[in-house]
């Protein structure tokens, strides 16, 4: 059994270090280990390449940047001249995400420690997996587990204040459950500002928020819906992709 456990591992490594070269990052597979899967799906997979803005000067927002693969992605993606703005709520994902971003020079990746929601304030983070962790106590307790831990949060109008953006051309959410709080709270003007939102939508088993009311306010705020699907889940939960532009208008 040791020996199968011991294969199975040499043989994730090489192919995470072979994922790697393949898309001209520096991981340490040992420090990384825990988002192998993450970082298939975003580099290998690539999973926010519909309607990213390639090689161009532009202004991206990483809505749960946990190791900060999509940041790395967008970073190697866009004219050197381009900001990314990494968000990140966990205290151990960020030490994951600094080291990675470190190792590969990437300075025009800011990194930001806070939650991302509704409203700015003091939140509660309820810990999970890695890549789990959920504002929402009730979605956190679907995993199994709801530990919670005290978190600073910024309402993402106040976040683009605080930063001078006047405009996000790409925002990637995948927040687990407060994408609902961050856009169903958001007005018209301040949704006007961004050109891209590419996004994972979860399931928390309410009408109010349910992704079809994402749908809807994207629509009435001007974006054209090009990509809405559900994905296959080990859980007993909705779960899905959903992508707004303004690309094509």
């Amino acid at each position: 059994m040791k020996d199968r456990i011991r294969q199975f591992l040499l043989g994730e490594k090489k192919d995470f270090q072979r994922l790697c070269r393949e898309s001209g990052v520096t991981l340490d597979y040992q420090l990384n280990r825990q988002g192998v899967s993450v970082a298939k799906a975003i580099f290998r997979g690539r999973e926010y390449a519909d309607y990213f803005p390639f090689y161009e000067e532009a202004t991206v927002v990483d809505i749960g940047a946990h190791f900060g693969y999509f940041a790395l992605f967008a970073a190697g993606n866009l004219a050197p001249s381009a900001k990314i703005f990494a968000v990140e709520a966990e205290e151990s994902n960020v030490e994951v995400l600094k080291a990675n971003v470190t190792t590969n020079n990437c300075q025009n990746i800011s990194i930001h420690h806070l939650a991302m929601a509704g409203k700015s304030g003091e939140r509660t983070l309820h810990r999970s997996r890695a890549e789990n962790n959920s504002l929402l106590q009730n979605y956190a307790l679907l995993d199994g587990r709801s530990a919670g831990v005290p978190v600073r949060a910024v309402s993402l109008g106040a976040f683009m204040e605080q930063n001078g953006l006047d405009r996000i051309d790409f925002l990637k959410m995948d927040c687990e459950g407060a994408e609902y709080e961050i856009l169903l709270n958001a007005d018209k003007e301040l949704l006007a500002k961004i050109e891209t939102i590419s996004m994972e939508f979860h399931d928390m088993k309410a009408l109010e928020n349910s992704s079809w009311k994402l749908v809807e306010k994207l629509r009435s705020s001007g974006f054209q819906i090009v990509k809405y699907v559900h994905e296959p889940t080990r859980r007993n939960l909705n779960y899905g992709k959903l992508i707004g532009t303004r690309r094509l208008s």
